[in-house]
């Protein structure tokens, strides 16, 4: 697997944008780590719609404006959603033993193994646990 290509999962972007003190310095020091240059970021379509639908939920329009702005100028690499990527995402979600796996998580595994994608950021105690069993690097 690839160290250098990250996928970052929504709760860092949130935890940039809301007003969580204990979460947005942890995301503070990850982002000073892939600032560095030589990293690849990805983020899927379905990361991104949660970014958004949860920010816009509690009332943060600007801030999605700004979030969109930053991500669609930068250096972010988006992958798409397909019916074979839905198809095994699927398939690893129902055979996963971990119940607190969603199925956003589970497709942010299965997009890690696709594109060959060897880090991943995460807060999410439950998906870093899953995806350390996978073999991946867990930043965050």
């Amino acid at each position: 697997m690839n160290e250098s290509k990250i996928i970052i999962d929504s709760n860092y972007f949130l935890g940039l944008s809301l007003n969580d003190n204990t979460l947005r310095k942890r995301c503070i020091h990850v982002a000073k780590k892939i600032s560095k240059p030589g990293y690849q970021l990805y983020i899927s379509h379905y990361i991104l719609l949660e970014v958004l639908t949860i920010l816009k939920l509690k009332k943060l329009l600007p801030v999605v404006k700004n979030m969109v702005n930053n991500l669609f100028s930068s250096e972010f690499h988006f992958i798409k959603t397909s019916p074979k990527l839905d198809k095994q995402t699927l398939e690893f979600f129902l055979e996963e033993k971990n119940q607190k796996l969603s199925y956003i998580d589970a497709s942010i595994i299965v997009t890690m193994r696709r594109e060959n994608i060897g880090s991943l950021i995460t807060l999410d105690k439950a998906l870093a646990k899953v995806a350390r069993e996978q073999g991946f690097a867990v930043l965050g």
